[in-house]
């Protein structure tokens, strides 16, 4: 039993735990949400449970279970939600696991109704302990009913069960109750500690821990920004190296004092900041229970300090201010007037010469607002709070209305508590506040309808924005934008500038010249802005008002325009033409550097003088009649003349000329690109001289010349044409080369074409129509006229006929190919012999190395067949091997698969791209194939016809191997079979190697 009952104690334990690890971050109490609670009641739930198969044996006939202890624990920290879920839990579970009978029913709705009973318990205003008694009592007690209505026969047993039952339910309660508070404190424990040091880590105060001797052991992050240091820098040391030496005294003695002591101490010193400055800090200390650590927390007060010592000096010339004060300072008490200063009786009796003392307060309080006095006045005097500045109206001894602004905070006069209030008169404020508010609103209308977004930022922050400037950067609407720092919207390298242009306005408050930078908007997309910038005031406060013009546009047209402007300006300089820029008559306004390199004039040597002047005389006339065409037309006019250089030579130049007009139409001015043509000029003329030499050759050439233009019509065609093709020479010009090609060698010569357009020389062989429909052998010499590659160009094709010359070469073709095919074909079996084995062999396994895949070999032997010779002749052994030879050929399917004469009677078969398998598999077929030929063998040891032995071998080639392996394999394989019987097949596989 007690075994048992420590197993039930454990699991509750183990439950309990986990739970506590669960929601070790999520207090469990009354407050949580209901999934937290429905979470706890599953896990009640599940405790309930594993209580209720984990029973207890107080006898072998005799048990009882915990399962109420899960649902108590549920009811106390869950609450109601917890409590019936795990009650619901536990009622079915049982019903599940035992069966659904009347003890099951029972005990089910039992848990059920005690899960809604606890809830009950749980929502009452009672202490903790007191709900946890009322549960286990409750619960044992109905169990105990429902025991003993059960098993009343037997009263003996009923009392030994629930003695044992409320002795187990005390003992295990107890120790439930006890380990749940445990868990919970260990959570809240925890929780108190993360809360610590997130306090900790987020405090404006600078919270440390010391060792005993002082040394900083951990320090809060504010440390930076009150002493400047980094975390890093003062662990490990000691502050006593900080502190300003006047002050060590105090702090050894307040050392020793906390050391001493659990009691907190405070001490006021400075310490050294690490800008070398010392601050006030003030340090409240205890020492840790059971350590020897300090506990401090710090805060600066520096400002403190210098507000005491200002205090001091204040306090002197409190009296004398309160009197020459320019703000009504009364002190009164109990609603009457016991103290007041000069400017008090002057704004409340004017000329009058009564007196303040004694009067009530609320007589020179407007009547609406005497009851708000009233009210902040017993603020005052019961709370002890200051009431903060507001406007009233208040009631000059002569019955006067003024507008005032009134304050009050609690004072001490003469030993009694008092009510001090200030007030000063703002009549004249008001006035001048109702005119700002017409004035803003001129300004903000003015604003609403300016074409420029305008934007009021205070140096850093954005106080207002219009709606043009809300669409700019992209916000949704105005408080999207404002409240954001203004540097969120200027791009990062113009983050300095803009401060520095910030600082100076705010300085100056003179206006700022308009300047140019980058925008970034909310969406993350950069623009140029223009802006300038002005002092303003706005709700009181320094700002800056700048008004935004989006310039992104213009910039990239400035852009476009100074790069085309710079590419224009290379290419002016850089080109090897000439350009110049004229007037309407031929002056010269501009000049390119290449007039040098052309004409030999400097560009300064020309601007200015008239383009005409260096014209040679037979060409002036003809040129001024151009420069009026020029003029006169819209497009390009380009003609060619000559030029005196500075040498007084001529050069022949060619000018391409267009008139520029203004937009009105009118001429602007005459823009020509020269280039010197002179040596074109000159090879004109030799080419004229050469294609006289040309055509003689041509003529008494035996070789047929033609001339043909880019596509390959002909433009000229020699007197040979006559003689080969039987065409006369103007039956050629004008047609189409192609027209008279053989049509299977059209796509080479097109192929052809291409190459020599790429190159600029060909030789090509192929079949021209004669005349008669004949076709003839050609060989052509192609060349591209001057080696020019440019459209327009023209082919110079120089052919002949070499029929005769072909059709020897044919005939030796064919003789090669005979030989060929009978140094690699088996005389007798008309298969291909061993010589082309080796070179299909070596050529196979090369391409199977390149493409990764596999090569299969079959070797294959006839079984006994120098029997068969010695039984029946050589001559029938030659018809058998043509028989056999023939057979395994027509059992390959696929055309790379391939039959040799390996030698004598055997025969071997590479099969490309196959596997293992495949290769098993043809090797059956042609064994097969060859039993099916039923070729009588009478000496044979195998069958009474002819078989055959096949070994295969495959491999899949590396640069680690060679084909004499596979065949070394496929040999060894086919050994295998004939030691195995024969007639049959056998691949290669390393136990063949190893025998």
């Amino acid at each position: 039993m007690y075994i048992d009952l420590l197993n039930n104690l454990a699991i509750t334990a183990a439950l309990l735990y986990i739970a506590g690890k669960f929601f070790q971050d999520r207090p469990l109490d009354l407050n949580v949400p209901v999934m937290t609670r429905i979470y706890a009641g599953l896990g009640a739930g599940i405790l309930g449970t594993l209580l209720m198969v984990s029973t207890i044996h107080v006898t072998d006939i005799v048990i009882v279970d915990l399962r109420h202890l899960a649902l108590v624990v549920a009811g106390i920290f869950g609450g109601p939600v917890s409590s019936i879920v795990s009650g619901m839990i536990i009622g079915v579970m049982r019903v599940l696991l035992y069966g659904a009978n009347a003890a099951s029913l029972t005990a089910g709705t039992v848990a059920i109704v005690m899960g809604i009973l606890f809830g009950f318990y749980s929502s009452r205003n009672i202490s903790k302990i007191v709900k946890y008694v009322l549960m286990n009592v409750s619960y044992v007690s109905i169990s105990s009913a429902v025991i003993y209505f059960f098993s009343k026969n037997d009263t003996g047993s009923i009392e030994f069960i629930l003695y044992n039952y409320w002795f187990i339910s005390l003992i295990a309660g107890i120790f439930t109750y006890f380990f749940a508070e445990y868990i919970k404190t260990s959570n809240e424990n925890h929780r108190s500690i993360m809360h610590y040091k997130m306090i900790a880590d987020n405090s404006m105060d600078l919270i440390s821990t010391h060792h005993a001797d002082g040394t900083f052991k951990y320090i809060s992050p504010s440390c930076r920004s009150i002493l400047g240091y980094e975390v890093a820098e003062l662990i490990g040391k000691n502050p006593y190296d900080y502190y300003l030496p006047d002050d060590l005294e105090k702090i050894k003695i307040s050392h020793e004092t906390i050391m001493s002591t659990p009691d907190n101490y405070s001490v006021q010193y400075r310490f050294l900041q690490k800008d070398g400055s010392y601050i006030w800090l003030e340090t409240t200390s205890r020492s840790m229970k059971d350590s020897q650590e300090l506990l401090c927390i710090t805060r600066d007060i520096t400002q403190r300090k210098l507000t005491e010592e200002a205090l001091k000096d204040s306090e002197k010339r409190y009296k004398q201010l309160v009197e020459q004060s320019p703000e009504g300072i009364i002190v009164h008490t109990q609603g009457k007037i016991v103290y007041h200063n000069t400017k008090a009786r002057e704004l409340l009796l004017g000329a009058q010469k009564d007196k303040l003392i004694g009067k009530p307060i609320l007589q020179f309080i407007h009547p609406d607002f005497r009851q708000i006095a009233q009210k902040r006045v017993n603020s005052i005097q019961e709370l002890g709070v200051n009431a903060d500045w507001i406007e009233e109206k208040l009631v000059r001894f002569d019955g006067e209305v003024f507008d005032a602004e009134v304050t009050g905070a609690p004072v001490t006069y003469l030993n009694q508590r008092a009510a001090q209030t200030i007030f000063r008169d703002i009549t004249n404020r008001k006035q001048i506040e109702n005119q700002i508010r017409e004035s803003e609103e001129r300004y903000r209308r003015l604003i609403v309808l300016s074409p420029d977004p305008i934007l009021i930022h205070d140096g850093h922050t954005i106080l207002f924005v219009s709606d043009k400037a809300t669409d700019l950067i992209g916000g949704a609407d105005y408080n999207e934008i404002v409240g954001k720092s203004i540097y969120e919207f200027i791009h990062p390298d113009y983050h300095e500038g803009m401060s520095n242009r910030i600082k100076h306005l705010f300085e100056t408050r003179q206006p700022l010249a308009t300047t140019e930078l980058k925008m970034r908007n909310l969406m993350g997309q950069i623009f140029d802005i223009e802006i300038s910038s002005d002092f303003t005031f706005y709700k009181g406060k320094n700002a800056s008002q700048v008004i935004i013009r989006n310039i992104t546009e213009r910039k990239r047209t400035e852009k476009a325009l100074k790069e085309s402007e710079e590419r224009y300006r290379f290419i002016t300089n850089n080109s090897s033409d000439m350009i110049t820029l004229m007037s309407a008559d031929g002056t010269n306004i501009f000049q390119s550097a290449a007039c040098k390199r052309l004409i030999g004039y400097e560009p300064e040597e020309l601007i200015g003088k008239s383009v005409f002047d260096k014209v040679h005389p037979e060409d002036l006339p003809t040129l001024t009649e151009l420069h009026f065409e020029v003029m006169n037309e819209l497009d390009v006019v380009t003609f060619s003349y000559r030029v005196r250089r500075k040498d007084g030579q001529y050069a022949w130049l060619e000018s391409t000329a267009r008139a520029l007009r203004n937009e009105d139409g009118t001429l602007h001015e005459i823009h020509a690109v020269s280039r010197d043509i002179t040596e074109r000029k000159k090879m004109e003329e030799v080419l004229k001289e050469s294609e006289e030499r040309f055509r003689l050759l041509a003529e008494y050439s035996s070789d047929m010349i033609t001339l043909h233009d880019a596509e390959g019509k002909y433009l000229y065609a020699s007197p040979a044409s006559k003689i080969i093709l039987q065409y006369e020479n103007e039956e050629l010009v004008g047609q189409d080369a192609y027209h008279f090609i053989h049509p299977e060698d059209q796509e080479i010569i097109k192929r052809h074409h291409q190459t020599l357009l790429e190159t600029g020389f060909i030789i090509s062989t192929y079949r021209m129509r004669r005349k008669d429909g004949e076709y003839i052998w050609f060989e052509s010499s192609i060349r591209v006229l001057h080696e020019t590659h440019l459209e327009g160009s023209k082919l110079i094709v120089v052919s002949r006929n070499i029929t005769e010359r072909k059709l020897t070469e044919q005939k030796l073709q064919e003789a090669n190919k005979l030989l060929q095919h009978l140094s690699t074909v088996d005389g007798l079996t008309g298969v291909r012999n061993r010589r082309s084995f080796d070179e299909m062999l070596e050529m196979e396994w090369n391409r199977a190395i390149r493409n990764s895949t596999s090569l299969s070999l079959i070797m294959i032997d006839i079984d006994h067949f120098k029997a068969y010779n010695d039984t029946y002749g050589h001559q029938a052994g030659d018809g058998c091997l043509k028989e056999v030879a023939q057979s395994v050929a027509d059992s390959l399917d696929r055309s790379g698969d391939t039959v040799f004469r390996y030698g004598g009677e055997e025969f071997g078969v590479i099969l490309p791209e196959t596997d293992v398998a495949g290769a098993i598999h043809v090797a059956e077929k042609i064994r097969v194939a060859i039993d099916a030929l039923n070729i009588p063998h009478s000496g044979s040891k195998v069958s009474d016809h002819v078989t055959i032995s096949l070994g295969t071998a495959t491999m899949v080639p590396t640069m680690y191997t060679s084909a004499n392996d596979l065949v070394e394999a496929a040999d060894r394989a086919l050994y295998q079979a004939k030691q195995e019987g024969r007639n049959r097949v056998r691949t290669y596989e390393r136990s063949i190697i190893s025998n």
